[in-house]
């Protein structure tokens, strides 16, 4: 295992490919090449951020990851221009230090690493190489808040639709989780369509604003098909990049 980091029971590479990790005026802590560990919590508890934001160790690295992103990625979402929410978070995930494939490679899978672009193609890599780190659970049980005892601070979680480009029942669109705040609202990383610029502090009800409600109120998570449940698909980054390191 490389020499590194380690944070939140993860050993993460050195700053030669966390650089974002060991700029001045971002995170509080010590000279991440010393391998020191990261705490972000006093004897009175955690530090928070005006916010409100909980700073413990995951959400300190994915906000300053996500805030690094957004700044390499200027500019409104554009199919045209490859500004998408895959190529963003693959920005994210490259500040966290996870190897990402070539912006100009047409068939990324030949490289053996994270598509840089497509939703369906990085879920599909995903299972392919990293299968004990993907999750799965129903659409509804995120709509309804159901999950957040199993995502934590730095996941990436992709969301399927009914219908879309990727075809019946697939991933379209994917965020970060940034944290949480102390009253338990999730901060979430994303760009999406519409958006004129990718952020690090989307909210719940902005990110999940592509659902639809029926007449009664509750959340519409109908299928193309009867033998189809829409779902979410999560993985830990940090759990990948571990692996990746050893």
């Amino acid at each position: 295992r490389l020499p590194g980091l380690a944070v939140a029971g993860l050993f993460l590479p050195r700053k030669s490919s966390l650089p974002s990790l060991s700029q001045s005026g971002g995170l509080p802590t010590p000279d991440p090449s010393e391998g020191e560990p990261l705490e972000y919590s006093t004897p009175d508890g955690p530090i928070v951020s005006e916010s409100g934001l909980i700073l413990d160790d995951r959400t300190t690295i994915a906000l300053h990851a996500a805030q690094e992103a957004v700044g390499s990625m200027p500019g409104p979402y554009s199919w045209e221009e490859y500004r998408t929410c895959s190529t963003f978070i693959s920005a994210y995930l490259g500040e966290l230090g996870m190897p990402i494939s070539d912006k100009t490679e047409k068939a990324s899978e030949a490289s053996g690493l994270f598509p840089w672009s497509g939703t369906l193609r990085q879920v599909k890599w995903l299972r392919r190489n990293f299968p004990a780190h993907v999750r799965d659970a129903p659409l509804i049980d995120f709509l309804e808040r159901r999950l957040w005892d199993r995502l934590k601070p730095g996941d990436v979680i992709y969301f399927t639709t009914a219908l879309n480009h990727n075809g019946y029942n697939t991933p379209s669109h994917m965020a970060a989780l940034v944290g949480y705040h102390v009253n338990g609202e999730p901060q979430f990383a994303e760009l999406a369509a519409g958006m004129k610029k990718a952020s690090a502090d989307r909210s719940f009800a902005q990110l999940t604003r592509f659902y639809k409600r029926k007449a009664n109120g509750s959340w519409d998570t109908t299928p193309s098909d009867p033998g189809h449940t829409l779902v979410v698909i999560w993985f830990d980054p940090f759990a990948v990049i571990r692996e990746l390191e050893t």
